[in-house]
């Protein structure tokens, strides 16, 4: 029977995926990889997100409504950014160690993302493999926020990102893509910093 690969990207299916996935390619299990990306910067200017005005005169609001976390667009893709750079660092580390305490990525992601990051970590530690290198996040632009949320598009790039083995080998597969389009969202805490909250490949036309 042919065996099944573990991973695979698909950049037109709109599902999720992470930088981590970012550098798989469909491969057999015994060559099991992954990916850490980098940070990056900020590289488009933004598309504003706000409604119209409402052309009635309104109440003021009562101090139950919640307050937007950022006062403008360009503070919410900053922060985006920022918390995103943050979120690569923290896996950059975690596969430079062989997927060893993969825990550490509840510092700078939703439990719910976390939680589905991880198995790709200890994966890695299994098979005794480690990423090394930088990946990139580029053409960065504000796709939508709200009082708690925020969702940028962005183009990952596997970098110089590589796959090595137990005996330091490099197993990169040659077919990986080179750079995914992705939509990618974020959930503010209670003291309005910002944790990634999932990654989803963009199902439209490539912006990258």
């Amino acid at each position: 029977m042919e065996e099944q690969s573990d991973l695979h990207v698909d950049k037109r299916a709109g599902k999720s995926s992470s930088p981590f996935m970012v550098v798989c390619m469909p491969i057999p299990r015994a060559r099991h990889l992954a990916l850490v990306a980098t940070a990056a910067a900020l590289a488009f200017t933004l598309s504003g997100c706000g409604a119209d005005a409402d052309p009635t005169p309104s109440a003021t609001p009562s101090p139950t409504e919640a307050a937007p976390i950022f006062a403008s667009d360009e503070e919410a893709l900053a922060a985006a950014v920022a918390s995103y750079d943050r979120y690569l660092d923290v896996t950059q580390q975690v596969g430079e160690d062989g997927g060893a305490d993969a825990d550490r990525i509840f510092e700078v992601a939703t439990e719910d993302y976390a939680n589905q990051e991880i198995p790709n970590y200890k994966s890695l530690a299994e098979q005794q493999y480690r990423v090394v290198g930088r990946g990139t996040l580029d053409a960065t632009r504000l796709m939508e926020r709200s009082e708690t949320t925020v969702r940028i598009y962005g183009c990952v790039g596997v970098g110089t990102s590589k796959v090595l083995d137990a005996d330091g080998v490099d197993i990169t597969s040659a077919d990986r893509p080179a750079v995914v389009p992705l939509e990618i969202s974020f959930q503010a805490t209670d003291n309005g910093a910002l944790l990634v909250a999932g990654s989803d490949v963009w199902s439209g036309a490539d912006f990258c």
